[in-house]
Order: structure tokens, then sequence, then C-alpha cells
């Protein structure tokens, strides 16, 4: 029998990257579905793979798509005012359309031109917000000599009639933008490691030492490491996801002095011991844990500050 030939560097490296594209894939589909194997066709056609060999991380949850596309820029460039296109009127309803993908309606504002939204299970918010500006943002100073069959060029590569430009040069259009503002810093979910979640009965909490609103603040968990005490560090208001820091109670030596460091407002990153990595979890409202991570990086659990 004929050796096989040793892989290159290039070729192992592949082959770590196509594991975890179809782990990836089928970590995202619905316990009990069975697993699915990509085709020749989706070498070429999947933008996660494309983004795995570009040596980028999977992220943790489906991006917001556009136009079919997954738009990772919504995620990774979170923070910066993107133009996006609504889809139809906003209505009552729950949901809004934007370049093909639903959103969650989490709430608006009474003028109806600000609402506040959130993709999928991502816990961020986002703003999606209105702007009235003019149809043509500059107009040539020729524009009303001349035929009005000559043609304009505009610096986006537009090319429309002079008299198209004379009837509408006093119209408005409405633009929307996009931003995020959760306080949930979304870099936790870019850059950090990502855990395996405990069961969900391990986060009922056994004690709770503050509460806000039926919601608890400090609280110990029977979590399967062991007795748990968590800290709340912040919370996203529209989506009511809260982001906690975790420690092992056998680790708590002082907790009524933290408790009351945490009652004068102090963040628990500042008065709790630091043991490696932050152990982090994030769970809803309804006490349903949404993710566990660890991260050596103190800033990605503080609060991000509202976006002017």
């Amino acid at each position: 029998m004929s050796k096989a030939p040793p892989l290159s560097l290039l070729e192992k490296t592949l082959i770590v990257q196509t594991v975890t594209w179809v782990k990836t894939v089928n970590d995202a589909k619905p316990a009990g579905a069975p697993p699915s194997y990509p085709k020749l066709a989706d070498i070429d056609s999947s933008s996660l793979f494309r983004r795995i060999r570009q040596g980028l991380q999977p992220m943790p949850w489906a991006p917001p798509t556009q136009r079919g596309y997954p738009a990772y820029e919504l995620i990774e460039n979170a923070r910066s005012r993107q133009r996006i296109v609504l889809d139809g009127a906003v209505t009552g309803a729950d949901s809004i359309w934007l370049d093909g993908a639903k959103w969650h309606r989490r709430a608006s504002e009474s003028d109806g031109r600000t609402h506040y939204l959130s993709f999928g299970r991502w816990p961020l918010t986002y703003k999606l917000s209105a702007q009235d500006v003019p149809r043509w943002q500059s107009l040539p100073a020729d524009l009303d000599e001349g035929s009005g069959h000559d043609v304009l060029r505009f610096p986006d590569g537009r090319l429309v009639s002079k008299d198209m430009v004379r009837r509408t040069r006093d119209d408005v259009v409405t633009q929307w933008w996009l931003q995020c503002i959760s306080p949930l810093n979304e870099r936790l979910y870019l850059h950090s490691e990502r855990q395996p979640l405990d069961d969900p009965d391990h986060f009922l909490p056994t004690f709770v030492h503050r509460s806000l609103a039926g919601t608890p603040q400090v609280f110990v968990c029977p979590l399967r490491q062991g007795p748990t005490l968590l800290f709340q560090v912040v919370t996203d208001p529209w989506t009511s996801i809260t982001r906690y820091v975790a420690l092992r109670t056998e680790a708590s030596h002082d907790p009524a002095a933290w408790l009351s460091r945490f009652d004068a407002g102090e963040s628990p990153l500042d008065f709790l011991p630091r043991l490696g990595a932050w152990q982090v979890f994030e769970i809803d409202a309804g006490g349903e844990p949404w993710s566990s991570w660890r991260t050596d990086r103190r800033e990605w659990l503080l609060p991000v500050a509202p976006t002017v």
C-alpha cells in the first residue's frame, strides 16, 4: 500500500476551517434536527465559509441580512450610522422589514419616525430613525439653461434629464438610518470565548440578595460548577437582557462588603476579586439563560455610553 503524501499546512488549515464551518451550521439548527453537510455549490456561495477562510470567527448567532446576504457589518460596525431601506410603511405590528429582513420592534416614539429594534437572537437594540433630506443634494448652476432633454450626471453616477430635475428640485425624501444604541458592548460577542450553557433550571435563584422591579440584581444559583453568586453589570432596557459577572460562592470572602459597594452604585468589576478571566452570563427578564462567556477584557463588560 502506497503512503499518502503528507498534508501541507494550507491543506490542514482548510480542513480545520471546513470542520468549523460544518459545526457552526449544525450548531445553529434546532435541537433534534438532522445534521446537514455542504454540497459542492455551497463551497463558493457560503458567506459563512468565506468568512471563516478569511480568518474571522463565526458569529454566535446568525447576523442580520440585507437582500438575503449576511450583513456582518451591522454587528462589527454596529455603532456607526448605516443607511438602510425600509420595506413598506411602518404599521402597528411587532415586526419591521428592513432590506428584506424581519426585525423585532421593541418600542417606537410617538412621532413614528424613531423605532427601537432587535434582530434574531441578538440581545442588542438598534435605533431606526428617519431623516428628511433634499432629493437633490446639489444642483448644477446651469440647470435652467438649455433644453430639458439635456442630461445631467450627478456625483453618484446617476444620469437624469434636466426636465426631471427642474420638476423635482424642491422635493424632499425620507432616508432611514440604523445604529446600535444598546448599553451591552457587542465586542463581547465578537472576540470572547463562548461557553456551553448550564441547564436553565440551574439558573433559578436559591437566594436573592438584591432585586429591582422583580428582576434579580444579585443572587445565588446552583450551577453544576457549584453554588454561584451573580452580580448585575448592565441591562439592555429594550430587550431586557441582563449581563452578569459570576463568582463561585466558595470564593466569596466578603459578600456583605461587596453588597454595600453595589448598593453605593459601584460596578461589580471594581470590587469583585479577579480570578483569571471573567465568567459572564446573560439572562432575559423571564430568567432564561441567553449565553455564557469568558473574557479577560474588562472594557467589553462595562456599559457603552449612549450614542449622541
